[in-house]
């Protein structure tokens, strides 16, 4: 079952979530990477309580003049999401680790 629980309706949901990388041997429909790596699963969008949840995120951040169009959106593993919020010298993104089978953490010094 999928929340529907932002400001984004289910087509632009689905268009969003076509954007993800396809995982080579995985069913498209349900599992993607987002643009760091991590791995999402469909039916999490908008659960920040599950292993694989996601968030549609605005590439160009509304605040500094982004919009809700869709080539300005994307598919982020949800933690990924909350560490694009944060200010600092470094971000934390999630990336998924094939040998743990998790997404797990790696610090990337760029900012955009």
């Amino acid at each position: 079952m999928i929340v529907m629980n932002s400001r984004f309706d289910r087509s632009t949901v689905d268009a969003v979530w076509k954007k993800g990388t396809v995982i080579q041997n995985c069913d498209p429909a349900l599992w993607r990477l987002d643009a760091f790596g991590a791995v999402i699963r469909r039916d999490q969008y908008g659960q920040r309580d599950k292993e694989y949840g996601w968030e549609v995120d605005h590439i160009h951040p509304v605040i500094k003049g982004g919009s809700d169009m869709l080539s300005n959106l994307r598919p982020l593993y949800y933690r990924n999401n909350l560490a694009r919020n944060t200010d600092g010298p470094l971000w934390t993104f999630y990336r998924y680790n094939p040998s743990s089978q998790y997404n797990n953490q790696g610090v990337v010094s760029l900012r955009n």
